[in-house]
């Protein structure tokens, strides 16, 4: 999302802290999420500051353990893919982020699609 930065706080900060690093650097928590002891939090820019910048604020603060920009990720298909190829399959779908060079390619690894399918 183009205003949004996702953190990672120390374990054991209370409610009353994360509010105020919100208050501070202008962000609004949208949410939260916690999985195996580690909350990951949501939050929205609320000025046009860019992205960036925001994510080398909280990277400075003591409490903060990872930021980085929301990235949105994508299934995509590969150019000229729609068709049936010579080799049989129906399609490669990959995983790109905002159409950048993609992260997951089941072709790469050897998997075929078509055979996952098929069991």
């Amino acid at each position: 999302m183009p205003d949004e930065v996702l953190t990672q706080l120390v374990s054991g900060v209370s409610e009353q802290t994360i509010a105020a690093l919100g208050r501070r650097l202008r962000l609004n928590r949208a949410a939260s999420l916690t999985a195996d002891n580690i909350t990951t939090f949501r939050w929205k820019i609320l000025d046009r500051r860019p992205v960036p910048a925001v994510v080398r604020s909280l990277q400075a603060e003591p409490i903060v353990v990872a930021a980085q920009p929301n990235y949105t990720y994508q299934l995509g298909q590969e150019a000229g893919a729609a068709g049936p190829s010579s080799h049989g399959r129906s399609g490669r779908t990959r995983l790109s982020l905002n159409g950048s060079k993609p992260l997951f390619s089941p072709e790469a690894s050897g998997a075929d699609r078509d055979d996952r399918l098929r069991r």
